[in-house]
Formats: C-alpha cells, structure tokens, sequence
C-alpha cells in the first residue's frame, strides 16, 4: 500500500482480481509501459499457468482467484 498523489497515475493488474473480462476491456491495449507487459488487458483466465503461478508465489491474487 501507499499513498497516491494527485495526478499521478495508476497501473491496475486486472489479472490480480478477474477471472473474466467484458469483451469491450479484453480488447483494450495495455498501456503500462513495463518490460514485461502482456500488451492487451488480460484476465486470470487468460494467462499461461506460468503467469498464474507467479502471481501466485508473490502474493498478488485476491483470494476469490484461488
């Protein structure tokens, strides 16, 4: 956790908390910038059991994913 200033922006990781996306938001490009992006906003159901494992080793699901 940690405190978000005004005007700064927000990167969300809708794998973290979304087993299904809306068609519309499964289509959206990702814009996050990061080295590893999986360039289209994905839900969990939507990553390679890698993916799902390592959101899981670091403690990054919500509890009703698993």
């Amino acid at each position: 956790m940690c405190t978000i200033n005004k005007g700064e922006e927000v990167r969300f990781d809708y794998a973290t908390t979304e087993t299904v996306l809306t068609q519309d938001l499964a289509q959206t490009p990702c814009l996050c910038g990061s080295s590893n992006c999986r360039l289209f906003v994905k839900s969990y159901s939507d990553l390679s059991t890698l993916e799902k494992e390592q959101l899981k080793n670091a403690g990054l699901l919500a509890n009703h994913i698993f």
